[in-house]
């Protein structure tokens, strides 16, 4: 073929983290069932800190429970040498067999990125779509405006931007495979697996493995992040968590109006909901400030204990409105 082009959703529930949005691109093309599976995912969160990194993001969703939704992977680093062959044939053989492509690449040779001829840093971008006339590529991502979109690269750009990533080293880089296959069996929307999660979040956990790698769930999210702020040490792996934790609110506020169809009234805590997303909102805003005023120690800790006292608020008001939901859904 001369051309092929895969459809995908830009609109999704997640966009924060590409690594959600990519998938949710692909499963969101079967939008019904994909809302039934969105509602009992993307609940609880997770703070990673190793040493002095800290990592916000939301727990694994539970992909094997939409059915309909198939996900490949395939080791990166065997097509930097063409152990598996040339890796922009593989890419087009897949487009043509219907399968969306992500892959990791240097976006300092990625046209319409922000870090495009400034900074190398490996990034995944999603492919769903080429051009042999045009010699391009179809690319999904955040572009230099920190928006969600559609855009196009051309393709020899693109492999070199692929070729020149650092040698693999980390199980986690590797091309994923997406596409939705034929299946009898359909997403329904689950009160039980809705509550569990809720709970889950509700109750909060700590784990540490082996190699004191400290994981914490749930609610204590807020009390760990708040340790980190007044601390000059820490770095935060990925920035837009807070936006993901403001996005988390906006999507909470969307299942309380499903939940609503079942019968309960969750008027009170819709109204709380939107509170916490302008709260996250304002908090987003000032943990900005705090990057770029690191070295004036005053005003550093002046923004940081704003930031806390935001984050302690947001605790309390979000611990009431889980409790109040389960309490309904149990006994209403």
């Amino acid at each position: 073929m001369i051309k092929n082009k895969i459809n995908v959703k830009l609109s999704v529930p997640v966009k924060c983290y590409q690594m959600y949005a990519y998938p949710l691109a692909v499963i969101f093309k079967k939008e019904k069932e994909a809302e039934n599976w969105c509602f009992s995912n993307f609940i609880n969160f997770r703070l990673a800190r190793n040493g002095y990194i800290v990592d916000v993001r939301y727990t694994e969703p539970r992909y094997e429970k939409c059915y309909y939704y198939s996900e490949r992977l395939v080791s990166q680093s065997l097509f930097l040498d063409e152990s598996l062959g040339n890796v922009k044939e593989f890419i087009i053989k897949c487009i043509d067999n219907q399968d969306v492509v992500s892959l990791f690449v240097d976006e300092f040779y990625i046209n319409h990125r922000i870090r495009y001829q400034k900074e190398h840093k490996v990034h995944q971008i999603m492919v769903n779509g080429y051009d042999k006339d045009k010699n391009i590529f179809y690319i999904l991502g955040y572009n230099e405006n920190r928006k969600y979109t559609e855009a196009t690269i051309p393709m020899e750009e693109f492999i070199h931007g692929f070729m020149n990533c650092p040698v693999i080293a980390n199980l986690s880089e590797y091309i994923k495979i997406f596409r939705i296959i034929e299946t009898d069996k359909r997403c329904e929307l689950s009160l039980t697996d809705f509550k569990k999660e809720l709970l889950n979040f509700y109750n909060s956990s700590t784990y540490v493995n082996l190699d004191q790698y400290e994981q914490i769930y749930g609610l204590k999210v807020y009390d760990a992040f708040i340790e980190t702020v007044n601390d000059y040490g820490y770095e935060y792996e990925n920035y837009p968590m807070l936006y993901m934790l403001g996005e988390a609110k906006q999507n909470m506020f969307d299942k309380l109006k499903l939940l609503e169809c079942f019968g309960w009234d969750f008027t009170y805590e819709k109204t709380l909901y939107k509170k916490l997303q302008n709260l996250m909102q304002s908090n987003f805003k000032t943990f900005s400030k705090r990057i770029y005023i690191a070295k004036d120690s005053k005003r550093f800790r002046d923004v940081s204990n704003r930031i806390v006292n935001d984050f302690q608020r947001i605790k309390v008001i979000e611990e009431e409105c889980v409790y109040r939901i389960l309490n309904k859904m149990e006994y209403q």
